[in-house]
């Protein structure tokens, strides 16, 4: 896979079952380390990830959160899409056969105590079309995509972010980045 992108919808659950939260967006992926995850609808938020830093723009709340991309990539399973060294590194693959016509690919995380207690990747002909995660305190987060593209053409546009004028920026005087505003 050299790029991926996807329309989703996605659900969290608690640990008892209930229903959290609802929400849908597009998102893209380039190989190695590029990412857009739009979380659209009435609380936006805007996602990406352009090699160096990962930017989290909260529209309604005016703000942008910069972080490290090593760093955060360390907390996240959608890096090993894009980078499948990560996946050997970071994951133990176990197969979990089939339902509703899925295979079911579930990865365990090599290093425990983390916040991710698994994954599980769920593919209907060689495609991804589901994603569900299970943090360490047993909330899951059901991802479903829809209307898939592989390997077509991705704009570098996509994986490039400049925070708003007028936003707060938290993070960026750790990164050292100074953004003439």
């Amino acid at each position: 896979m050299q790029t991926f992108s996807a329309d989703f919808e996605q659900l969290v659950i608690d640990d008892s079952g209930r229903l959290l939260e609802t929400s849908g967006g597009t998102m893209a992926m380039r190989k190695p380390d590029r990412f857009r995850w739009h979380y659209t609808g009435e609380f936006e938020q805007l996602i990406v990830a352009d090699g160096q830093r990962v930017w989290v723009h909260d529209v309604e709340l005016e703000q942008v959160t910069v972080k490290d991309q090593d760093l955060a990539a360390n907390k996240s399973p959608f890096y090993v899409l894009t980078d499948p060294q990560r996946l050997e590194q970071d994951y133990q693959l176990e197969e979990r056969g089939q339902i509703d016509g899925l295979t079911l690919i579930g990865l365990l995380p090599r290093n425990s105590g983390g916040e991710i207690e698994w994954v599980e990747l769920g593919f209907r002909d060689q495609w991804l079309e589901s994603v569900v995660i299970q943090d360490a305190l047993g909330q899951q987060t059901h991802i479903r995509f829809s209307e898939p593209q592989l390997n077509l053409p991705l704009e570098d546009s996509a994986f490039q972010f400049s925070p708003p004028v007028g936003v707060d920026l938290l993070g960026a005087e750790e990164l050292s980045i100074d953004l003439d505003r």
